[in-house]
């Protein structure tokens, strides 16, 4: 929060595979990222619980890693194999899904 604070305005640039560039705030950072804890607590998700979670976007891999420090959630990031091991019986147990936009 004191970064957000100090630096709110300043901007963040993320560069996708492609070579995209996504600029964004601090303070914009912080918005999205309540917003989607918004999401996971709607979910069920509440602190102490873990996450896992993967993406090749480096921006949704930092917007959804701050909803998850702001949250207390644990955070965990999986190479693919492992995450669609994962995603099955993510899918199988009924939990709630997020898109990250």
């Amino acid at each position: 929060d004191r970064t957000v604070s100090k630096y709110g305005n300043e901007k963040i640039y993320f560069y996708d595979s492609d070579g995209n560039i996504s600029e964004y705030t601090y303070a914009s950072v912080k918005k999205c990222a309540l917003k989607i804890l918004s999401g996971l607590h709607k979910c069920g998700i509440k602190e102490k619980d873990m996450i896992i979670f993967q993406s090749s976007k480096s921006e949704d891999f930092i917007k959804l890693f701050w909803a998850c420090l702001y949250g207390g959630i644990i955070f965990q990031k999986y190479s693919m194999m492992k995450m669609q091991q994962i995603v099955r019986l993510f899918l199988i147990s009924g939990k709630c899904s997020i898109t990250l936009k």
